[in-house]
């Protein structure tokens, strides 16, 4: 069976317009010099659906504003700077948006704004204290981005908001009572955010898109960002016994902390691993060993137990719709088929193990597997890219494109895909291709494309690739 993650991608791809339908093409009319683009980036106005779509080549930023009918209606071509920045996070409002950018050590934030109807685009600076605090993750609210860090060693939260105007304004809480209460071995938020990588501790936190399916290489994480409602959710599976986690109800209100105990085994094992994942409005569990394995679903806010499925290491996996498939270290394009259970959880239990949840049809499309640890640095990297000669357009603001790049990683993860209904029945049914598989089908090497970049817009994913010879970018789109 084909697999989105694990065929060979190239540097430079373009796609293959027989029969594939393009959601917008864009010839940049107002391109400078020889300078090929190398980053372009897609922003919608959840409030009126405006469109903002910008072009990076090593010297200028190219932008373009659509209407909700994608017709357009204002575009911007201005000089920008060549700070090696990474992109976090944007805010936007009528004809505007503004990008919220770090460095790579965290001291410095910057931000830029592309106004159409003030024909303006300017960039600002905002060194932050970064010796003391460190970034954790952000949140995008209408006009407003919002920064979150931790002081080290400590449960101080501190929040920084990013007004469409450019504004920062600074605020701190500090959520040690909250661990106090739950924890009485003086637990901080600066530990529960802290992975292990590369032999080193690092503050971690991905983000989940409920949007869109999530690979097995962000379920391995242990520290997680869900949106919710109006909010979101952060959940840290470091401990073993109990899945923690923040409900932020709003962007600068105290949280909520709650614990989701884990399947106990009854067993002080080196190997024992366990990771939970949201899927509103349930919570999945896993927790494996070298000699057992157990998955569990929950209901979130009830805490009510629907579902539990445990094997040891001679049993069949009958629950399963795929073969074990681990992928090749050494080459992503082959898949290695594995027969025995014991294989799948020694290989979860040596690693990092996850759980990942989908639509599927009425029901539910589980994920169960694991990545190697040394694979981490590059799990945590396919967020994060840095242009040549100036900030990247990347993943901080695009959920699509981590999982684009989790594409060509060499990550040797392994993995079985399981179908349920929704009452968690087994679904004895064939898991056809996916549509990363199809966006795969459609790509090839090209020496005249560069800047790729995944979308989600209108309920679809695009694809954008420049052509260097016809300087024009087309998106294609498709179905999930």
């Amino acid at each position: 069976m084909k697999h989105f993650l694990l065929r060979t991608l190239v540097l430079l791809i373009a796609i293959s317009a027989s029969g594939q339908k393009i959601f917008k093409s864009i010839e940049i009319t107002e391109k400078k010099g020889l300078n090929s683009v190398k980053n372009i980036q897609a922003i919608e106005n959840p409030n009126n659906n405006e469109l903002v779509i910008i072009a990076q080549d090593n010297r200028y930023a190219y932008s373009y504003l659509y209407d909700s009918e994608r017709n357009l209606k204002s575009k911007l071509r201005a000089k920008k700077s060549n700070r090696n920045f990474q992109n976090i996070g944007y805010s936007v409002a009528d004809g505007a948006v503004r990008i919220v950018q770090k460095d790579d050590n965290g001291y410095n934030y910057a931000s830029v704004i592309y106004d159409f109807e003030a024909d303006e685009y300017s960039e600002t600076l905002n060194p932050i204290d970064g010796k003391h605090y460190k970034y954790i993750t952000t949140f995008n609210k209408d006009d407003n981005t919002y920064i979150y860090l931790v002081k080290k060693k400590t449960s101080t939260l501190k929040i920084i908001t990013v007004n469409i105007d450019g504004r920062f304004s600074f605020q701190e809480i500090d959520l040690q009572p909250l661990f106090d209460k739950n924890y009485d071995d003086g637990t901080t938020l600066y530990e529960v955010l802290r992975v292990s990588e590369a032999l080193a501790y690092k503050v971690s936190m991905v983000k989940v898109d409920p949007d869109l399916p999530t690979f097995i290489e962000i379920a391995s994480q242990v520290n997680k960002m869900y949106k919710h409602n109006e909010g979101f959710i952060w959940s840290f599976d470091g401990d073993k016994e109990h899945t923690l986690l923040l409900e932020f109800e709003e962007a600068k209100r105290t949280p909520n902390l709650k614990k989701v105990g884990k399947l106990d085994f009854g067993i002080d094992d080196f190997s024992l691993k366990s990771n939970s994942f949201l899927y509103y409005p349930n919570i999945y569990q896993i927790t494996s060993s070298n000699t057992k394995m157990g998955a569990r679903v929950i209901n979130y806010d009830s805490g009510k137990e629907l579902k539990t499925i445990e094997l040891e290491k001679d049993d069949s996996i009958t629950f399963k719709n795929t073969p074990i498939i681990q992928s090749n270290e050494r080459n992503p394009e082959e898949e290695r088929v594995m027969e025995k259970t014991s294989k799948l959880l020694r290989k979860m239990s040596g690693n990092q193990n996850g759980i990942a949840a989908f639509k599927y049809k009425d029901g539910y499309q589980l994920t169960i597997g694991g990545i190697q640890n040394n694979a981490m640095r590059s799990i945590i990297g396919a967020a994060v890219s840095f242009g040549p000669g100036g900030f990247s357009l990347t993943a901080g603001l695009n959920p699509g494109q981590v999982m684009f790049n989790l594409m060509s990683l060499e990550t040797a993860s392994v993995r079985i895909e399981c179908l349920f209904d929704s009452d968690f029945n087994h679904i004895d049914d064939e898991i056809k291709d996916s549509t990363f598989d199809l966006i795969k089908d459609y790509t090839f090497k090209s020496d005249n494309t560069s800047a790729n970049n995944l979308f989600y817009i209108d309920g679809k994913l695009v694809f954008g690739i420049y052509y260097i010879n016809e300087n024009k970018i087309n998106f294609y789109e498709f179905d999930l």
